[in-house]
């Protein structure tokens, strides 16, 4: 009896509430918290599509770009659609609005929230940052607008009882039909995670607060993985059916518990490579902030220090993570050990650089660096040896940091790294050490790459190079011209593949699709995940392309 009274207090203060949560959820329809016109008029510029009323900041966006932002919107929408078959526009019978802010400061001065991107199934919008043309971020969100005609009651989202929202159906679909390029999918991500027992137990997450109680890069991962699965093995329509509100039995005749163990049982029996199970390892071992010691003082200490090595004075910034050592107690994870380092080789005192490094290296037990620290305080190990002019302890360094299962693009890093070290001419080794370790973004970065090229007319790695400079300078069609070729050019598949990633990138650019599609298809059986889910959506961008210009 206590139970249940329990029970019906606990359903009568949500009951309670949720008139509350109502007019706090919708505020922003009412002008309560977010005046639109003002979010429109602080942007500064706005245009139609067939389906979307833009909002963005000219100053920011502009020309070329801001077509591919227009066609960005334009092919994420036909994708959503293509997959989870629905058309929020046509249900609507309007345009969505997508509100694109060009940092962060400007989203927080005009909607207040600094860091979350935000789609609201009910409002018809979404406020967004776009990067660059293929930014998921916009897939992501638009995914949850496309969930709208799915979703039950006033708000178009799934619920419980009719009531609270299913974050991890609403989540979960979301990160199923995005399904962004990456290292890890979320199905080897889950499977992977399960084989190194760090899985949260995804019937938590059915519970009504489960979602938020457990870790979230692990919960959206593990239920994008399980909605995809759902989606996949029954159809989207059966989905169609569970998603409002999660009725399991009545759609698939199992409960939802009783499905997650045929996703469980699915999933493990998934081959992972042992390389990509380290990559797990490496992201998903990370210390719980309610492990930390005064975590506020020493988020303030670490921006004060941050901001003084950004202005320059570094002798202050060193000063501060000294003091956030007093804090911590000098736990590894904490103390900043490796920007410590970092500073003082910008000092030009490298020696007291080793000595830091080699303290966390030697950490013992809890203590312990996580994967994904060891193997960036390696890397700033080998860096700092070559400084030194050590070459051979640089090396040895960088290729411990390669058997940790770092990601693709430090991978790609280090096999360069390890390529201009060795170079056997001592001016290439000098043009090497300049473009890989000083060059920090200047203009010099292109005349290094090319030097190393001319220098050493037989080695592919600093022609990739000078493609992907010219690449990352809009110069596409000479970044084609070098970076073309059949596979196996470049010594590594890493970084052949990331060649031919680079090249379909600057033919679809110049809409010479043909070639864009060539090299594509050379990536669709890659080992990488990020290179093959990449290859699979340009494809769909190349066929999407070619169908709007037929009927242009």
């Amino acid at each position: 009896r206590a139970g249940l009274a329990r029970r019906a207090a606990a359903w009568g203060l949500v009951a309670a509430l949720v008139p509350t949560a109502v007019v706090l959820v919708r505020a922003e329809d009412h002008g309560l918290w977010l005046d639109r016109a003002d979010v429109v008029a602080g942007l500064g510029a706005s245009l139609q599509t067939e389906h979307f009323v833009i909002h963005y900041d000219p100053g920011a966006v502009s020309g070329r770009r801001l077509d591919l932002m227009v066609e960005d919107h334009e092919f994420r929408y036909a994708e959503m659609q293509a997959w989870l078959q629905t058309d929020p526009v046509a249900v609507e019978g309007r345009r969505i609005h997508s509100f694109v802010y060009p940092h962060r400061g400007v989203q927080s001065r005009l909607m207040g929230s600094r860091g979350t991107l935000v789609a609201r199934p009910w409002t018809h919008e979404m406020h967004i940052r776009w990067d660059h043309y293929g930014d998921n971020a916009l897939a992501h969100e638009l995914a949850h607008l496309f969930t709208a005609p799915m979703g039950a009651t006033w708000f178009e989202v799934p619920t419980r009882g009719g009531i609270l929202p299913d974050i991890g159906l609403l989540e979960g679909i979301a990160m199923a039909a995005d399904w962004p390029p990456a290292d890890l999918t979320p199905h080897e991500a889950a499977a992977a995670m399960r084989q190194l027992d760090m899985a949260p137990d995804l019937r938590l997450t059915f519970s009504p607060t489960g979602f938020w109680t457990q870790p979230s890069g692990k919960a959206y991962t593990l239920m994008g993985s399980f909605v995809r699965w759902l989606v996949d093995t029954h159809g989207i329509e059966a989905f169609h059916q569970v998603y409002p509100r999660g009725d399991f039995e009545g759609v698939y005749g199992r409960s939802a518990v009783q499905m997650v163990g045929e996703w469980e049982a699915w999933v493990d029996q998934r081959a992972v490579p042992e390389a990509k199970v380290e990559l797990a390892r490496y992201r998903y071992r990370r210390s719980s902030i309610f492990g930390r010691t005064c975590a506020r003082t020493v988020a303030e200490l670490k921006r004060q220090a941050r901001n003084a090595r950004n202005r320059g004075d570094y002798a202050a910034s060193l000063d501060l993570w000294d003091q956030i050592r007093a804090f911590t107690q000098n736990t590894a994870d904490d103390q900043g050990g490796l920007e410590e380092a970092e500073l003082l080789v910008r000092m030009e005192r490298e020696d007291e650089a080793l000595v830091i490094l080699d303290e966390l290296l030697a950490l013992e037990g809890k203590r312990r660096l996580r994967p994904a620290k060891r193997a960036q305080v390696l890397e700033e190990k080998g860096d700092v040896l070559w400084r030194a002019g050590d070459v051979a302890g640089a090396v040895a360094a960088w290729e411990r940091s390669l058997t940790l299962g770092v990601p693709d693009p430090t991978r790609r890093t280090l096999q360069v790294k390890i390529r201009g070290a060795q170079a056997p001419s001592e001016e290439v080794r000098a043009l090497a050490f300049a473009y890989l370790l000083e060059n920090d973004g200047r203009p010099s970065a292109m005349y290094e790459a090319i030097a190393w090229a001319s220098l050493a007319p037989g080695d592919p790695v600093p022609r990739y190079l000078v493609g992907l400079q010219l690449h990352q300078a809009g110069e596409e069609a000479a970044a084609i011209e070098t970076l073309k070729g059949p596979p196996g050019l470049l010594p590594t598949p890493h970084l052949d593949e990331q060649r031919r990633r680079l090249l379909a990138e600057a033919a679809y650019e110049l809409r010479r699709l043909d070639l864009a599609e060539e090299a594509l298809r050379t990536l669709t059986d890659s080992e990488s995940s990020r290179q093959t889910a990449f290859a699979a959506e340009y494809l769909d961008r190349v066929a999407w392309m070619r169908a709007r210009s037929a009927t242009d």
